[in-house]
């Protein structure tokens, strides 16, 4: 859920200028680029802890707890450099492919250890 909160929260920030200009009420333009990165950080630490409990603690399942943090950390950076700018080629690959990623460390994780 946290995957998605990030990815929905920057496509919503790629299209800030034209929400701001239709009047569309998205979270970007009720809190503004400065307090959507600091979401970004928020968000970054509840999926942390949320995956320690779940995966560590609960399950003991520690490959695919590093799966998750290594996800979330690397989703972080990604979205947390998304500007109006961006070329869309930057979404596409990028941002949707966090997704992609979050599978495929997932399945290595599992097919390694």
């Amino acid at each position: 859920l946290i995957l998605i909160l990030f990815l929905v929260i920057s496509f919503d920030l790629r299209d800030l200028e034209y929400d701001k200009r239709d009047g569309v009420k998205t979270i970007p333009v009720l809190f503004g680029e400065k307090k959507i990165k600091q979401l970004y950080f928020i968000l970054l630490l509840a999926g942390i802890i949320i995956c320690i409990l779940h995966y560590a603690v609960f399950i003991q399942a520690y490959d695919l707890l590093a799966a998750r943090i290594v996800n979330l950390i690397i989703t972080f950076y990604i979205v947390s450099n998304t500007k109006f700018k961006r070329n869309e080629m930057y979404y596409a690959l990028a941002v949707d492919g966090c997704l992609l990623m979050q599978f495929l460390l997932t399945w290595l994780s599992v097919s390694l250890f």
